[in-house]
C-alpha cells in the first residue's frame, strides 16, 4: 500500500507540474514534490529537511553547522517533538510535527509565488493576473489560441475550484490550495479531472490499462511487475469494464488513509527506527538526516554520545 501511495504522489506531481511552472519562478509546489522515496531527488531531500527540522529556529542555518552542532540541534528538536517527554518519538508525535512544518513550508512557497503574479500588489491573485503572468503577450512560441490549450484550461478550472468565495480573486489561503490542490478536499475533483485528461491517450475521458501504466512500462524489469500493475488496475476498476472513470480514479488517487504527512512520517521512520519498534529514541532521531546529505559516512552515533548529557 505504501508504494502505491508513493506512486500516486508522483503521478500528482508529474501531471500537475505544467500549470504553475512559469518564467521567473519555478513554481514547484511543495505538496507536489515527488514523494517517490525510492528515487529521491535533491528537491525532495530539501523538502524533507524542512518538514523535519522546520525552517525557522532549529532549521535556520542547519546546512552550515558542523556535525557536532547538527547533533545538538537535532537533540533540541527531538525534545520539541516528544510532546509527552517520555524519551521516545511516536509516529503520532512526528506526524503532528511534520504536518505543522509542512503547512509552514507550503505557505512560505505560496507567499514567494504570489509576489511574482500579484501585479497590482493587493496580496491577491485575479485570473487576469494569472493569465498575464503565465501567458505574457509577445512571448516567443506562444500560440495565438493559447486559451484553448490544455495548460490554460487546467489553470482556469483550478482557479475556479480554489476560489471558495467566488469573488474572482484568490486570497493567500485560497492561493495555497491553487498551488497545492492535493491539500484540500474541495480540490480533489479538479485534480482527478486534470489527471484523467493528462493520462488519457485516446481522449475517451477514461483511463484504460495502457493509459494507467503509461511510460512506466519502459521501467519495468520483469513480467511480474506488469502483472502486478494490471492486478492493481483491476482492483480500482470496480465495475469491471476495463476503464477507470472519475470516481474510480478518485479512489485510486485518494485512498482513505491519504495524507502527505503520514507518508513522510512513514519514510522518516523507515530511516530512523532502527529496531523497528514503531518509535524512535533521541539517538535514532539524531541519525535521520544522514540520508539527506551527499556524504553518507557520518559519525552521528559518536556525536550523540558526546552530547548525551545535554538531554
Amino acid at each position: 500500500m505504501q508504494s502505491t501511495c508513493i506512486s500516486l504522489a508522483l503521478v500528482i506531481f508529474v501531471y500537475l507540474q505544467p500549470i504553475y511552472s512559469h518564467q521567473g519562478h519555478g513554481g514547484l509546489k511543495p505538496g507536489g514534490i515527488s514523494h517517490d522515496h525510492e528515487h529521491e531527488t535533491d528537491e525532495h531531500r530539501e523538502y524533507e529537511k524542512n518538514v523535519l527540522l522546520g525552517e525557522e529556529e532549529e532549521g535556520a542555518g542547519y546546512d552550515e553547522l558542523t556535525r557536532e552542532e547538527k547533533v545538538k540541534r537535532l537533540l533540541k528538536i527531538a525534545k520539541k517533538v516528544d510532546f509527552n517527554s517520555d524519551g521516545a518519538l511516536t509516529q503520532e508525535e512526528l506526524k503532528k510535527w511534520v504536518q505543522e512544518n509542512h503547512m509552514k513550508y507550503l505557505l512560505k512557497n505560496a507567499i514567494a509565488y504570489i509576489a511574482d503574479v500579484d501585479l497590482n500588489n493587493d496580496s491577491k491573485m485575479s485570473f487576469k493576473e494569472y493569465e498575464e503572468s503565465h501567458f505574457p503577450a509577445g512571448t516567443p512560441g506562444m500560440p495565438k489560441n493559447f486559451r484553448n490549450t490544455t495548460r490554460y484550461q487546467h489553470g482556469k478550472r483550478r482557479f475556479e475550484y480554489a476560489d471558495l468565495n467566488k469573488d474572482g480573486h484568490l486570497t493567500m489561503h485560497e492561493f495555497l490550495y491553487f498551488l497545492n490542490p492535493e491539500e484540500g478536499k474541495h480540490m480533489r475533483k479538479c485534480i482527478v479531472l486534470e489527471t484523467i485528461e493528462n493520462m488519457d491517450l485516446d481522449g475517451d475521458g477514461a483511463l484504460n490499462i495502457k493509459d494507467y501504466i503509461g511510460e512506466g512500462i519502459l521501467e519495468m524489469k520483469s513480467g511480474d511487475e506488469f502483472v502486478a500493475k494490471v492486478k492493481e488496475f483491476k482492483e480500482y476498476d470496480k465495475n469491471v469494464d476495463g476503464l477507470l472513470v472519475e470516481d474510480e480514479v478518485r479512489d485510486w488517487m485518494f485512498p482513505p488513509d491519504h495524507s502527505t504527512s503520514k507518508h513522510e512520517v512513514e519514510h522518516i521512520m523507515s530511516h530512523g527506527d532502527k529496531d523497528k519498534d514503531g518509535k524512535m529514541s533521541y539517538e535514532e532521531f539524531a541519525s535521520i538526516p544522514e540520508h539527506l546529505e551527499q556524504s553518507r559516512a557520518t559519525g552521528y552515533g559518536d556525536m550523540f554520545q558526546e552530547n548525551k548529557d545535554e538531554l
